[in-house]
């Protein structure tokens, strides 16, 4: 005589506890920097800033 138990399966569901909503701000931004005093303040033209990046080579030795 062969004794078969069939399998059970847990089965758990999770469910929001609240309805999602909009996120919100929490914080303010601060106030904007002021250079001061404004007459000795130099501005500078503005240019794109060019960046070169060499290009990079890897070299992979097989290992014994």
């Amino acid at each position: 005589m062969i004794l078969v138990i069939p399998l059970t399966a847990t089965v758990m569901v999770a469910l929001p506890l609240k309805v999602p909503e909009e996120p919100v701000m929490v914080d303010v931004p601060g106030p904007t920097p002021v250079t001061r005093p404004l007459l000795l303040t130099v501005a500078t033209v503005c240019v794109p800033l060019l960046q070169n990046t060499p290009d990079v080579i890897v070299l992979v030795l097989p290992s014994l």
